[in-house]
């Protein structure tokens, strides 16, 4: 890579691609960083202050935010390596509202709604070996250059 890393871009900037080997770096900083701030905003919510401490719920509210856009950032730039659009997360946007729902109504878990909660699970499932497992397009594609380009040279 001939030009530097910049953190913001990595992390806050949804075009270009990246390669699975950073898109895991980039989760494990995002959940070591993360569990780091919501453990210390939530020691200071409930333990010293109550509810009432709004400085540490405004510290995790945003904080929330802030992992939650990252993390989006670095899923779409990983379809994009895939040649795929980060419309793709559609799919997980889905499973997450699924699963919020079956939180909320456990009793749903059950009948007829089974085949619906295994069907956001499997979507799930399969946004992480998307992601996660497979490997990039070769060469460039509409969103780049090949991300393992500079290893191969």
């Amino acid at each position: 890579m001939n030009k530097e890393f910049d953190v913001l871009d990595f992390f806050f900037n949804w075009k270009g691609r990246i390669s699975r080997k950073h898109y895991w770096l980039g989760r494990v900083c995002l959940a070591l960083i993360g569990y780091t701030i919501f453990s210390l905003s939530f020691s200071l919510i409930f333990s010293f202050f109550g509810l009432r401490n709004i400085p540490s719920l405004i510290l995790f509210w945003t904080s929330m935010v802030i992992f939650i856009f990252a993390g989006l950032c670095l899923d779409i730039k990983r379809f994009h390596d895939r040649g795929k659009s980060g419309h793709w997360l559609c799919l997980n946007l889905l499973s997450l509202i699924g699963s919020i729902w079956f939180f909320i109504q456990p009793e749903s878990l059950s009948g007829h709604w089974l085949w619906l909660h295994s069907l956001l699970l499997i979507g799930s499932i399969w946004i992480l070996i998307e992601l996660g497992f497979l490997k990039g397009t070769k060469g460039s594609n509409k969103y780049g250059e090949d991300t393992l380009k500079e290893i191969k040279n």
